[in-house]
C-alpha cells in the first residue's frame, strides 16, 4: 500500500475516480475542501467551499455535483467556482453524506445528525435526487453510507453504518427501492461500514471505519473473501481508479491519537465497476 498524501487532514472522505480525465477528487468534510489528485505527476491541489462538503459525483462534461448543508452545487474544479443548483430541506444540526448516482444518473444522497448523541439514531435519511429535486426521500437511518448498483440483477447496495450489514433492495426502473434484507452482516469484523464500492465481478469492496481495513465481501454469500490492511484507523471510502481501474483509491480520517486524514492506493487483482454520472 502507497500512502499519496500528507495532509493530516481531518474528514477525508467521497473519493471518486475521473477515468476521462485521469483524476481523483475526494473530499474533507471538515475542512470544507475538495481536493484533485493527478497520479500520472502526482500533484494535488485543492478548492474551498463555504460549508462542509460531504459528497462529490461526476457530471457528463466532468464537472461535478457537491453536497453542502444547504443545497447541492455545481462545481467546476478547474474555475474554482460553485454555484448552487438545488435548495436543501435539510433542518437545523443535519448535514448530507455518502451519495453515489445509480445507472439512470439519479443522485442517492444520505443524511445524518451532526452530533452523534441520543438524538441520533434514525434522524437521517436517504434521498433520490433527479434533474436537480428531490424525488423520494427514505426516513429512519441513523449514518446512511455506502452505496452500489448490480445492474444484471436489478439490485441496489446500501450501509446504515450504525446497523453493521449492508443491506440489499430491489430496485424499479423508476428508481423505488423495495424488498430490503441483509446481504452482509459485519457484527463480527473489527470496525464498521462506511463508504463501499462494486468491483467487476459484483464483489463489494467496504471501507471499515475503526477498523484499520477494507474488506472485500461477496453479498450473494455475505462471505467476506479478502481484507486489505489500512495504516490508519478511521478507513472512510473507496474507489477503483487507474488506467486499468485496477487500482484502489481508499481515504481515512483523523483518529483520536491524531493520526489519519490520508489518501492511500493499492493495487488489486480484480478491476472496478462502472461509475455512473449525475443525470446520465
Amino acid at each position: 500500500m502507497e500512502k499519496m498524501t500528507d495532509l493530516h487532514g481531518r474528514l477525508l472522505e467521497g473519493c471518486i475516480w475521473d477515468e476521462c480525465s485521469e483524476k481523483l477528487y475526494f473530499v474533507d468534510i471538515e475542512c470544507r475542501k475538495i481536493y484533485c489528485f493527478r497520479p500520472d505527476c502526482e500533484s494535488l491541489n485543492q478548492m474551498e467551499l463555504p460549508d462542509y462538503v460531504s459528497d462529490l459525483v461526476l457530471k457528463k462534461d466532468g464537472t461535478l455535483i457537491a453536497a453542502l448543508p444547504d443545497g447541492l452545487y455545481h462545481v467546476d474544479f478547474d474555475k474554482r467556482t460553485a454555484d448552487k443548483v438545488m435548495e436543501s430541506c435539510l433542518p437545523d444540526g443535519i448535514r448530507y453524506n455518502d451519495g453515489k448516482c445509480d445507472p439512470k444518473g439519479r443522485l442517492w444522497l444520505g443524511s445524518m445528525a451532526m452530533a452523534q448523541d441520543e438524538s441520533a439514531p434514525h434522524a437521517g435519511a436517504l434521498f433520490c435526487i433527479e434533474k436537480d429535486q428531490i424525488k423520494t426521500i427514505y426516513s429512519g437511518f441513523t449514518i446512511p453510507n455506502g452505496l452500489a448498483w448490480d445492474t444484471k440483477k436489478a439490485l441496489f447496495y446500501h450501509v446504515d453504518t450504525a446497523t453493521d450489514k449492508v443491506d440489499r433492495y430491489r430496485m424499479t426502473e423508476d428508481g423505488q427501492i423495495t424488498e430490503k434484507r441483509t446481504a452482509i452482516d459485519l457484527k463480527k469484523e473489527k470496525g464498521s461500514p462506511d463508504g463501499m464500492c462494486m468491483d467487476s465481478e459484483g464483489h463489494l469492496w467496504i471501507a471499515m471505519w475503526g477498523g484499520y481495513q477494507v474488506i472485500c465481501a461477496d453479498p450473494t454469500t455475505g462471505e467476506v473473501l479478502e481484507r486489505i490492511p489500512v495504516p490508519d484507523a478511521n478507513v472512510s471510502c473507496c474507489c477503483f481508479g487507474g488506467k486499468s481501474k485496477a487500482q484502489l483509491y481508499i481515504t481515512t480520517a483523523r483518529d483520536d491519537t491524531g493520526n489519519g486524514g490520508e489518501l492511500y492506493v493499492e493495487e488489486v487483482q480484480v478491476t472496478g465497476g462502472e461509475v455512473y454520472r449525475y443525470g446520465d
